[in-house]
Formats: C-alpha cells, structure tokens, sequence
C-alpha cells in the first residue's frame, strides 16, 4: 500500500510534496525510520527512477485504513491537488487519518471538507459508508473520479459506472460530477446527464485546467432549451437503438419488453414518444427508461398502485432517500403521462414539455 504521509519516531509528520529532490530523500532514508500515521506499522521509503517516491507497508496485517490498492496514477493525483491547494492558499493537508470513523481522507481543506480521489472501482455500498463517515464528523466531502483519458468537450454518449453515481453532486436541482485526469492536469465536468441504460450515459462534458479551478469548486451553468435539443436528438438515437436491440432477444416469453408491450398491446416496432422518456434520476431504476415506464404502466392497468410497483424494483443499490425519490419520479413521468393522453401532444409538444421540466433540473 502507497502513503505519501509518515510519522518519524518522535510523532512528527512527513509528507513527500513532491518538493524534495530524490537525492534529499536517499539521504533522509538512511536516517530515519518511519511508520504509518494509522496503525504505527514500519514503512519504507521507497524511491524508484519513475515512480513516485512513496512510503509503503512492510505488513499491511494490523493495518485498516486502507481499502484498496494505490497506482502511480493516484498518488500522481492526490499530488497534483495538493499542490493545487497549495496555491489556492489552502489549509490542505494529505491523507489525513480519522481513528474514529477509521478512514483516511486523500486531501483535507480547510479542516472541514475531505477529498476523495478515486481512481480504482469499489462497491458503491462502500461509497455510501464513507460518505456517511464523514457525514458522523460534520466533514464535507467531494468525491472526484480518476482518469488517464484526455477527453473532448461537448454533448456525448459517456461511460459512468455504479459506483460512480455515489459521487454525484446536485446544486439547485443540478445533477453532476467531477473527474480529474493527472495526466491532462484537467477536471471534466459531467453535467446534464441522461441516463440511458447500464454504465451509458448521455452528459456535456466541459475541462477545465487545473489552475482555473478554485475552492470551492466551480459548479457548471444550467442548460439552455437550445442544448437540451442537443441531448435529446442523442437520447433518441439511442433510445431507437435500444428498441431495436430489443426486438431480437432470445427468451422473448421471459423479456420484460415483450412481456409488457403483449400486455399493453403496443406495436413493438411504433412505440408511442411517450414510452422511454428522459426525465430527472431516471437512473434510480438502474434500468433503461422504455423498460421501467413499460412495467409502470404495465402494473397500474393491472389495478397496482405506485407503492406495490416500486416494491417489485431492486433499490437494494441506493440509498434509503435516492429510494423515495424513485416514488416522486414514477409519479412524474405519470403525471407527464396523463397530459401527453389527455391533450393528445404531437411529438413535438412532448419534446417541449420534456425540455421545460429538464431545463428546471439539469
């Protein structure tokens, strides 16, 4: 396990900044012992020609604030933000301990908010506890995703997995969240996202250097009726995508779209616009949105209420509050459903009403 912290003997703290030579720090080796803020455990200094010098474990055994392994990648990260505080005028501080809640936060600011940079995949469930850890300690926390990519701006069908939905961010109905590249030294933002099924997302994706970011972080603007009219003609494409992908599943008696269109009897290959919408945290379904609006319209002509659908659902993934919120979005897209029936809405009039309540929220 990587540290970019140590104690010396004496208790006193020593961070690899970046700013000591690997000479200095050859020299520093051969004089002092160091050990592990969390668990007191000896780490050696190592220093390589390319890597990062880096303190790791001799015995990761009796050591529990880790849970799960470090790349260069990371450490290079964790680096770069720090050193970005630094310039911030920042009271940062690096992989700072909390015995009691028994996490280490990647970066501290201000004494009040944690950072964490994650750069390898975890179970979302382990999102959430610590999230809830900090939550304990009255601490913030701002969780931003890793990555070697070098991204384009601009509207585009975009890969976010489980997990990463626990680091989303909302400013005033705003759904968000931040990924930084050490080695383009840029934050993208992912803003504006339309959940299309699986890991695929449709989001606008907007860079920003990394000494144009500032604390705290910049949060992105709401979109325009003229950009969601981008987002949407990519949400249709995909959306006809998925329909036809449908159509040629094997089991067909057992496919919960040929199940649901027999008993709505709706033409498979001439869904009404109706079916398949997006609409604000659709994603809570962790399904494509033909799929769930299908079983909801499904479950109420056969007389069950909202609550009973919603119990038929797996939200064993998210939180209790994101669950309830699951119960506002079925009665919205109903909701939506009764106007589009009753002032039999065009195509076009569905296109604008969907924009008018995105634009409210992305």
């Amino acid at each position: 396990m990587h540290l970019l912290v140590a104690r010396f003997a004496d208790g006193r703290l020593y961070t690899l900044s970046g700013k000591a030579s690997r000479d200095t720090l050859k020299k520093l080796r051969t004089e002092m012992n160091f050990y592990c803020p969390s668990c007191g455990g000896e780490v050696r200094l190592r220093i390589g020609d390319i890597t990062i010098p880096h303190f790791a474990h001799l015995s990761l055994a009796l050591c529990a604030s880790f849970s799960e392994p470090e790349s260069q990648q990371h450490l290079e990260g964790k680096l770069l933000l720090k050193q970005w505080a630094d310039t911030q005028q920042l009271d940062s501080r690096l992989e700072t301990y909390f015995p009691a809640i028994r996490q280490r936060a990647d970066l501290l600011l201000q004494q009040k908010t944690a950072i964490e940079f994650q750069f390898s995949p975890i179970p979302f469930s382990e999102v959430l506890r610590r999230s809830a850890g900090y939550d304990s300690l009255d601490l913030a926390v701002h969780w931003i995703s890793g990555t070697t990519a070098v991204l384009n701006d601009g509207i585009q069908v975009v890969k976010i997995k489980h997990y990463e939905t626990g680091f989303f961010e909302r400013v005033d109905n705003l759904l968000y969240f931040r990924v930084f590249s050490p080695t383009a030294r840029r934050f993208y933002y992912f803003s504006h996202l339309i959940h299309v099924s699986g890991t695929k997302w449709i989001a606008n994706v907007t860079s920003l250097p990394l000494d144009r970011q500032h604390f705290p972080f910049l949060v992105p603007s709401k979109l325009s009726l003229h950009e969601f009219q981008k987002l949407l003609r990519l949400y249709k494409e995909e959306r006809h995508r998925f329909i036809r992908s449908q159509v040629h599943v094997r089991r067909k008696y057992q496919d919960p779209f040929w199940l649901c269109t027999y008993e709505l009897q709706l033409d498979r290959d001439n869904l009404p616009p109706i079916i398949g919408i997006p609409l604000p945290d659709s994603y809570l379904f962790r399904k494509h949105a033909v799929i769930w609006q299908l079983q909801l319209l499904a479950a109420l002509q056969k007389g069950k209420s909202v609550e009973v659908f919603l119990k038929g659902q797996d939200f064993s993934k998210i939180s209790r509050g994101k669950a309830e919120a699951a119960d506002t979005l079925a009665r919205r897209y109903l909701a939506v459903y009764k106007r589009w029936h009753e002032e039999k809405m065009t195509a076009g009039e569905l296109d604008r009403l969907i924009g008018e309540i995105a634009c409210k929220s992305l």
